[in-house]
């Protein structure tokens, strides 16, 4: 079974909309964030000086890594990429082979064990492969070039027993 779909900047930017507050970890994170831009406020009204510029840094850092810096990072993987491709967008060829998952990102090839997988999110149209080592194979159903998702599942989901 293979899967091919066209990488851009939107593709990369919508996954990070999408998937940024899944999972206890991104969700405490969350939390913790957002307990540090209300501790900023609290600080800010206190009227001094260095409590206010201790504040006005928490606020910011809350605000960076609760909204900015994932787009920053996704924003910076992609232009990597394009980079190194000498692309805007490229084609991801996901194949299912009898051994392994192989990859191909344009001209990069990479291999997944059947083995390392831990489980398979399923949202709407996308399918996301969670591995042993929290690397994440995302792709979607309706992209498949040889083979279906249905036929994809359950041989993944033998897989993984």
């Amino acid at each position: 079974m293979k899967n091919e779909f066209t990488v851009n900047k939107q593709k990369m930017l919508s996954w990070v909309k999408r998937y940024s507050f899944e999972g206890k970890r991104n969700k405490l994170l969350f939390a913790m964030y957002l307990l540090m831009i209300c501790l900023g406020v609290r600080l800010l009204s206190f009227g001094d000086l260095l409590y206010g510029v201790i504040g006005a840094m928490a606020i910011f850092l809350g605000v960076y890594r609760l909204f900015i810096y994932r787009f920053v990072f996704m924003s910076n993987q992609y232009k990597f990429f394009a980079k190194t491709y000498g692309l805007d967008e490229w084609q991801r060829s996901i194949e299912f082979t009898d051994n392994d998952i192989v990859i191909t990102d344009n001209t990069t090839v990479s291999h997944f064990r059947y083995e390392n997988m831990k489980k398979i999110v399923e949202v709407d149209n996308t399918v996301r492969l969670v591995m042993n080592n929290n690397t994440v194979l995302l792709f979607y159903k309706d992209t498949f070039v040889v083979g279906n998702w249905q036929e994809c599942k359950s041989m993944l989901e033998s897989k993984m027993k």
